[in-house]
């Protein structure tokens, strides 16, 4: 419970950071709050989505349940229904421009932290592949010289790419501690990007 709970809070700690140093870097402080919102959906929708992936264990042993910490399809879960929450805010909330440059950069900026923080903890040589991963893709998401919708389509391609090099090195890809799999990777950038088009093409994604 006790390493669950520290992976659980050093999430936590960095997807707020992450948000801070976006807010900082791209001085939109006016997002802060719907980027905390949407956080903080995401962990409670990873700890729902556990449970209800675990329903039969909790109906036998709810403590031993309520213990087992979030796997991978609790995650995929989870950021699937965040998503769909995002979208449909998107399109119902149409002003606050460039939310989903903002998150795209708290993602990227978020992960950065928690792979330094796991390395500073735990040295594990996985932490510092992703370390540089995304802090490259930290860098290339706040530069400032390509139109908005480019940069996510590209940021999105890029972190793709990226994860699937580290297979030529590595036989796992983790995401937030989460292990990750080749086809959630492929799937989640073709749905992002489909979604980034839609949003252009019916004028709700701003620019």
């Amino acid at each position: 419970m006790t390493a669950q709970m520290t992976t659980i809070g050093i999430l936590a700690i960095s997807l707020v950071a992450g948000a801070w140093l976006a807010a900082m870097l791209s001085d939109k402080k006016g997002q802060i709050p719907q980027a905390i919102s949407l956080i903080v959906d995401f962990i409670i929708l990873l700890w729902a989505s556990k449970l209800v992936l675990n329903v039969h264990h909790l109906i036998r042993e709810p403590v031993a349940a309520l213990s087992r910490p979030a796997d991978s399809s609790a995650f995929y879960m989870a950021v699937l229904l965040t998503g769909i929450i995002l979208i449909f805010r998107i399109r119902r909330d149409r002003s606050d421009p460039g939310i989903l440059l903002f998150l795209l950069r708290l993602w990227f900026l978020s992960s950065f932290i928690f792979e330094f923080t796991e390395f500073v903890i735990g040295s594990h040589p996985t932490n510092l592949i992703n370390l540089t991963l995304y802090g490259g893709l930290s860098l290339f998401s706040v530069q400032k010289k390509m139109p908005p919708h480019w940069l996510m389509m590209m940021s999105l391609l890029l972190w793709t790419a990226g994860l699937l090099s580290i297979l030529l090195v590595q036989p796992i890809l983790t995401m937030f501690g989460f292990l990750m799999s080749p086809w959630f990777i492929l799937t989640f950038t073709v749905a992002a990007i489909s979604t980034l088009k839609f949003l252009q093409k019916e004028g709700t994604l701003w620019t």
